[in-house]
């Protein structure tokens, strides 16, 4: 599995097709169309080499994207946009939906953090940036845990 945007990916792709070998190539939002506004420069710079990068996409056995939403925009970003997108969402199970590890899943965690047993708190796993919203979060958790909160 390769990225975007980057030489060895486009090597690999290359290398991959000489030995007609299927590969995938993980996205990994580099297609968000939020860059592509918020870096204009960056996208010209991207829309210039997207001939070479689409086609490493399109060659692709599949192009991997965390979310429907992520595979869904990243078809806004280009015009030539045909390749086989799949999601293949992280790795972290819902409570809601009665993951048969579920119980289990919660000892091994209480087990590492056991101050956290019984107590409601956020888990936050991204990485720091201002396209996360973390700037929204923090002033949000001001105004409920703030002067006259029951919280």
């Amino acid at each position: 599995m390769i990225g975007i945007w980057t030489f060895p990916g486009v090597a690999a792709s290359h290398a991959a097709g000489k030995a007609n070998t299927p590969y995938g190539i993980f996205v990994q939002r580099a297609l968000d169309p939020w860059f592509n506004k918020k870096y204009p420069l960056e996208h010209l710079k991207k829309w210039i080499y997207w001939r070479i990068q689409y086609a490493v996409l399109h060659d692709a056995h599949a192009a991997f994207f965390t979310s429907y939403g992520e595979r869904n925009l990243a078809k806004t970003s280009f015009r030539k946009n045909e390749w086989n997108g799949v999601v293949i969402p992280y790795g972290i199970n819902d409570p809601e939906d009665g993951h048969p590890n579920h119980a289990e899943q919660i000892e091994t965690f209480c087990g590492v953090m056991p101050q956290l047993r019984g107590r409601r708190f956020l888990l936050f796993l991204a990485r720091i940036h201002e396209k996360k919203g973390c700037n929204l979060l923090i002033e949000t958790f001001a105004k409920v845990a703030g002067p006259g909160s029951r919280r």
